[in-house]
């Protein structure tokens, strides 16, 4: 097993992917950043969880970006990290929130 990446908006939603199911990423209105996934179910549909961003010099979707590379990087085979839990307000880089499917 891969990474894994976790998103929680609260105690009712909460998702978790392996960093391999990445799609991509992108933004519609520079303070939210689209990221897509593969679904595990092997319908090849795809899920996208939507994270919130500080932005303050027009530079906050590269940091966003940025923020989940890095929690998708380094660490070891199989270990776990944290993108965005509301619940504890933990949140990588200048990412302040999230929205689950």
């Amino acid at each position: 097993m891969g990474k894994i990446v976790s998103f929680v908006k609260d105690a009712d939603e909460a998702v978790a992917y392996e960093v391999g199911s990445f799609m991509g990423a992108g933004t519609s209105d520079g303070t939210k950043a689209m990221l897509r996934f593969k679904k595990a179910d092997g319908t090849g549909a795809q899920d996208t969880v939507q994270v919130d961003f500080a932005d303050n010099d027009g530079l906050g979707f590269k940091r966003a970006c940025m923020a989940v590379a890095n929690a998708f990087g380094g660490g070891k085979q199989g270990s776990y990290r944290c993108v965005a839990n509301l619940l504890t307000g933990e949140f990588v880089g200048n990412i302040t929130g999230v929205d689950t499917p």
